[in-house]
């Protein structure tokens, strides 16, 4: 039976610990998608959140759309309208910390996704702007990058942005599983970089501090949160994404499905002994079925059902280990995907 290619990921720690184990699952913090049906919302203050995501506020400037958007690789169900930046606008969106080191290592990772198409003007042009830290930008001079402030500092993508042109830009964080360094406060990992394709470009080792944590601050699109000058993007951004969780090639936007993604909204174990069970609830579509795989090491996948009924909007699988799955009690991870059937 053919799965649905776009997965969401949890991975479960320690199951046999009598504290509740770390459960993690990819969420996403923003995806701004726009249509010429929200023209007057955007003017007045108010960028539209995609999916689950909230909606973000234009903190700085006046934002318009415009009807140049982009077209390779870009979702059926995206926007028709793109966000127009021109050195004065930024959209926050609510909440401060959102890719906390600690959220971070919860999640696994974090990744950034975005279209844009820069007109050749600006210095930094801030793309997405976690706290003034964790920030993918682009100089002056076309060459993008993404800054890990004074963790790994700023990794360069070796391609130059063409002026007038829309490009599709993506960075996945995956941590490596190590707890936050107790003096540096560091962690660290992998970023993979991805350009104009949703297949890998480079792969770099690299470090994240905790300065962005400190300064409690949110995240931006088109520029520095607290509106820094020199950080303001010019040009177009359409459909950007950020989601804690470290993206698989075939969850980002490019060339998926961009309608609201299947995303495992709840994880709970209960550890009781006579029956140890893992709870997941995901959003679904009714009249669906779907299927449920677990792995202990993201290689191999087992089936647990091939078509699991869809409970509505909302949909909670209940995964018993006794007595079918008696080897799983003790394992010392386990991943979870849901796909849709077809």
């Amino acid at each position: 039976m053919k799965k649905d290619t776009h997965l969401s990921l949890v991975r479960v720690i320690a199951l046999t610990h009598l504290i509740p184990a770390g459960i993690y699952a990819q969420t996403t913090v923003l995806h701004y998608s726009v249509n010429d049906t929200d023209e007057a919302t955007v003017t007045g203050g108010t960028v539209p959140g995609a999916g689950t995501s909230p909606d973000g506020t234009v903190a700085f400037g006046t934002l318009t759309l415009s009807d140049d958007v982009p077209t390779e690789g870009v979702p059926a169900e995206s926007g028709n309208r793109s966000m127009v930046f021109s050195l004065t606008q930024a959209v926050n969106v609510p909440g401060t910390q959102q890719l906390s080191n600690e959220a971070v290592v919860e999640a696994g990772g974090f990744t950034y996704e975005i279209w844009f198409k820069w007109d050749g003007l600006g210095n930094l042009n801030a793309l997405i702007d976690y706290a003034g830290t964790e920030k993918f930008r682009m100089n002056s001079s076309g060459i993008l990058d993404f800054n890990f402030d004074s963790g790994s500092g700023p990794q360069e993508l070796s391609t130059e942005v063409t002026v007038d042109e829309w490009h599709y830009a993506a960075i996945v964080f995956t941590h490596d599983g190590e707890p936050i360094d107790e003096v540096s406060l560091q962690i660290s990992g992998t970023m993979t970089w991805y350009f104009d394709s949703n297949e890998p470009v480079d792969t770099v080792p690299v470090t994240k501090d905790d300065f962005g944590d400190s300064l409690n601050r949110t995240i931006a699109v088109g520029g520095h949160p607290l509106g820094f000058g020199a950080d303001f993007v010019s040009g177009l951004i359409y459909e950007p994404r950020v989601s804690l969780g470290a993206l698989e090639v075939n969850e980002l936007l490019y060339g998926g499905s961009s309608g609201e993604e299947l995303e495992i909204s709840s994880l709970v174990y209960d550890a009781n002994p006579a029956d140890p069970t893992v709870s997941l609830t995901w959003n679904s579509r009714g009249g669906k079925n779907y299927v449920i795989e677990y792995s202990r090491d993201l290689n191999s996948w087992d089936e647990i059902d091939d078509a699991y009924p869809s409970g509505g909007d909302e949909t909670t699988f209940s995964h018993h280990f006794l007595p079918d799955f008696e080897d799983l009690v003790g394992a010392e991870r386990l991943f979870y995907r849901v796909g849709e059937a077809e």
